[in-house]
């Protein structure tokens, strides 16, 4: 956990990853369930396999949107079939 003074408060390493999977679980464009997500102290690392750059970059996108993330850092590649 960190203080993040502009938040008021203590955000919490498991808290975020969890806002994270939920954004990206609601979202039916994507599938979640290759991405792994890492935080720690408010610097998030994406790894894992995406269907496409286009799913990348959204998936970069929606993380961004999330309340509390202050670095990403993606480690996501595209899958080749």
């Amino acid at each position: 956990m960190r203080h993040d003074p502009s938040r008021r408060g203590v955000i919490d390493d498991g808290v975020l990853t969890a806002n994270i999977r939920a954004k990206l679980a609601e979202d039916p464009q994507i599938r979640a369930l290759n991405i792994k997500v890492e935080t720690v102290n408010g610097m998030v690392k994406l790894s894992g396999v995406a269907s496409n750059r286009a799913d990348t970059e959204r998936i970069i996108s929606l993380v961004r949107t999330v309340n509390g993330v202050d670095v990403l850092k993606s480690d996501l590649r595209v899958n080749r079939p």
